[in-house]
This record gives C-alpha cells, sequence and structure tokens, in this order.
C-alpha cells in the first residue's frame, strides 16, 4: 500500500528508461498492489492506482482491494480448475473413443473368425461325408459283390457233390460268405445311410 507514490517509488519500479517515462506519464498519486491468492496458492498481482483525479487510497480502500482480491482470485482458480477438468475430459473422451474403436475392430476380427470357423467346419463335414459315402460306395459295389461271386461258387458246388462231408464244409462256408456279405451291407449303411441320399435327412431319422 503506498498512500503517497514518491520519485524513489517510481524508480524502484521500472523496468528500463522507456518504461519509468511511461510510468511518470501516468502521473500515478497512490497506490495499492494486493496478491490474488487461492487455496494457498498466489497466482498472481493487481493492481490498483489514482492518477488524473489527485485523489489518494485510504486504509479503508485497501480492505476494499483486498476483498476484491480474494473473489478475483477464486474465479482465476476456478477458471483454471474448469480448464484442467475440461481438458481430462476431453482426453477421457478420446481415450474412451479410441477404446471403442479397438473393441469394434476386435469385435470384426471375432466375427470373422467365428465365420471362418464355421465355413471351415462345414468343409470339414462335407469332406468326412464324402468320404464315408466312398468307403460305403467301395463296400458295397466292390467287397460285395466280391463275396457274391464265392457263395455263388459254393452253392454251385453244394449241388453238384455227393460227399456229405464236403457238403457240410461248403454249408459252413456259405454262413460265413453270407453273414461277411450282411456285415459289409450293414457297415456301407451306418457308414453312409442310403436314405440320405434318396430321401433326405427327416425320413432317415424317422426310419432309424
Amino acid at each position: 500500500f503506498a498512500p503517497e507514490m514518491t520519485d524513489d517509488m517510481l524508480r524502484s519500479e521500472e523496468v528500463d528508461e522507456e518504461h519509468g517515462k511511461l510510468l511518470r506519464s501516468i502521473g500515478m498519486k497512490s497506490a495499492i498492489i494486493s496478491p490474488l491468492i487461492a487455496r494457498e496458492r498466489t497466482l498472481g498481482t493487481i493492481t490498483f492506482v489514482m492518477a488524473e483525479s489527485n485523489r489518494r487510497f485510504s486504509q479503508s480502500d485497501v480492505q476494499f482491494v483486498e476483498d476484491l482480491a480474494r473473489r478475483a482470485a477464486t474465479a482465476v482458480d476456478n477458471a483454471r480448475l474448469h480448464r484442467i477438468l475440461e481438458d481430462q475430459r476431453q482426453e477421457l473422451q478420446t481415450s474412451n473413443e479410441r477404446l471403442e474403436h479397438r473393441v469394434e475392430e476386435r469385435t470384426s476380427e471375432l466375427r470373422q473368425a467365428a465365420t471362418s470357423l464355421r465355413d471351415l467346419s462345414t468343409r470339414l463335414l462335407n469332406i468326412q461325408d464324402e468320404e464315408r459315402r466312398r468307403i460305403a460306395r467301395e463296400l458295397h459295389d466292390s467287397l460285395g459283390q466280391h463275396l457274391k461271386g464265392p457263395r455263388l461258387s459254393i452253392d454251385i458246388g453244394g449241388g453238384v457233390t455227393a460227399d456229405s462231408n464236403a457238403k457240410e464244409k461248403l454249408s459252413r462256408a456259405q454262413q460265413e460268405v453270407e453273414q461277411s456279405v450282411q456285415e459289409v451291407r450293414t457297415l456301407s449303411h451306418l457308414l453312409h445311410p442310403p436314405l440320405l441320399e434318396e430321401a433326405g435327412l427327416p425320413s432317415a431319422l424317422d426310419l432309424y
């Protein structure tokens, strides 16, 4: 608080010669400089001067300026905190947007992986079904036909021989061949039921 500004005070405030001329041109007569303090932090100062009016500050003016400085400091500090909070909010929003974008990317990758896995499973099932169909066809058309030849020969042999012992052996052989034919047919049907080809899955399930 400088109720009366002197030349010595003005010289002490000079930054350089030009600044000193500016201070004297204002014609300061009296001055109050109060710190801006908020939450125990000094944010700056606020300065009041008397010049052209030739009035002088009094002690009551000091109290008014101090109260005004406290209010101004609170406003400045609130503005600073608001800016910090806004910056943090913006940073949080940006981080959240990046996270959402990453989640969308990962979700898309998972969908693609699920689609690829489904396609691969379908291909595997088709390959397995085709392999079963091929093996069943070979059992029925190839091995089954090969067994029919010996069965026919046994039938013929049993009809022309008079040896009872030979007939008994041929009869057992015929039974074994017949059993083999049935087992081949059963295995062929289990691998790939003919109804799947002829009538489709619902009819095959109804039958079984």
